[in-house]
């Protein structure tokens, strides 16, 4: 097992026996070792917003170079947390980019814009999203499929 992985395994220990600060600090030292990790990085930053601290979860998930749809709502979700709708706004932006079919990413940048009183960008990206339903790509349509 990698270091970043004994890492994050001590902190989910720490956190299920109620040391709080002890999970903290194997928390930040698996983000530390876990660099360019995907999943890793998305791991403890689910555990950062299980801990209620959404900074840190934010700072983590931002540390994703090339995030994937679920890595960057997870981001935006955590800077939207911790009142930094900018961030969430940056991070929904780059995803659109390169997913611009996911239509979760529309509406959440929409909800971050209009968080943040950017009601040109929100109504945009509302837009956006309402005209994706129109006619979902298979993406979407295979992540709401029972299969």
């Amino acid at each position: 097992m990698s270091e970043s992985l004994q890492a994050l395994a001590l902190a989910r220990e720490h956190r299920r026996g109620g040391r709080r600060e002890a999970a903290v600090v194997a928390l930040r030292q698996a983000a530390q070792l876990a660099a360019g990790d995907h999943d890793l990085l998305m791991a403890v930053g689910k555990e950062f917003m299980g801990l209620q601290l959404p900074a840190d979860a934010s700072r983590v998930l931002s540390a994703i170079t090339q995030p994937t749809a679920e890595s960057a709502l997870a981001g935006a979700a955590a800077a939207g947390a911790a009142g930094d709708w900018g961030l969430a706004i940056r991070t929904l932006q780059h995803a659109a980019v390169g997913q611009g079919d996911d239509t979760r990413l529309w509406c959440a940048l929409a909800q971050a814009a209009s968080a943040q009183r950017d009601h040109a960008l929100a109504v945009d990206a509302y837009a956006r999203h309402v005209a994706s339903l129109a006619e979902p790509p298979p993406t979407v349509l295979l992540h709401h499929a029972r299969l």
